[in-house]
């Protein structure tokens, strides 16, 4: 379900896909699916890109995270995290890659957090 989510094919159109995959933890219960792309856009130009894509596709940001870019919505009655990072948070310059990812839990009231 998480890997068909419309926000995992959206990119910047200079962005080319890199990546993706998407499954389950059965021991950890949770779901989750990503996709990378690689970019020569700037870190910040991608972060606004996305910033407003998870805007108009309902996601709500959260203020305190882990990653940069956080945002939560509902997905079938489960509250869903999607983040935005470089692959490689230590070398987040132009023309690297970045993945868009989103992991929800069975468990509604499990807080997975970004």
């Amino acid at each position: 379900m998480l890997a068909s989510l419309s926000i995992l094919g959206v990119h910047p159109p200079t962005a080319q896909s890199a990546a993706s995959n998407f499954g389950c933890e059965e021991d950890d219960g949770y779901a989750l699916a990503w996709q990378s792309y690689k970019t020569g856009d700037s870190l910040r130009s991608v972060e606004e890109f996305y910033t407003r894509a998870a805007l108009e596709d309902g996601w709500t940001p959260q203020d305190e995270a882990f990653a940069e870019l956080c945002f939560t919505k509902m997905v079938l009655g489960t509250k869903a995290y999607l983040s935005v990072a470089p692959f490689d948070p230590y070398k987040p310059e132009s023309g690297s890659t970045y993945t868009i990812e989103v992991v929800a839990t069975r468990d509604g009231d499990m807080d997975m957090g970004c």
